[in-house]
């Protein structure tokens, strides 16, 4: 989450999860591995292909990380259309990660879907 966004929201629902994520597994938790190049408009109202233009180059992976051989766990609170999510893990792939997996909280269903 760019910082803007988080004090304006004041908290970070993601880095929450992942906290409880890293006690439960044992695994630590790498904050600065990826990091927002720039700051993205918000998706809530965005068409699937607006979000995958918003977030596009939107990440770059932190200073000082070699990612060869490393299996990463991305973690966020809402999935809907995974552009967030697969852009981070193309920037980790590129980065040398063997395998990128996301966990996320809730995951949207499209207007198509049955209730």
């Amino acid at each position: 989450m760019h910082w803007r966004r988080q004090i304006r929201r004041g908290t970070n629902s993601p880095d929450i999860v992942a906290q409880c994520l890293s006690r439960h597994l044992g695994v630590p938790i790498e904050r600065r591995m990826l990091v927002r190049a720039r700051a993205t408009d918000p998706q809530a109202d965005l068409s699937p292909q607006k979000r995958i233009e918003n977030v596009r180059g939107a990440f770059r992976l932190g200073a000082n990380y070699d990612l060869g051989g490393v299996r990463v766990l991305l973690v966020d609170d809402i999935m809907t259309t995974g552009a967030t999510c697969s852009e981070a893990a193309n920037v980790l792939r590129k980065a040398g990660a063997e395998a990128v997996f996301a966990a996320v909280v809730a995951r949207t269903l499209g207007p198509d879907a049955a209730a």
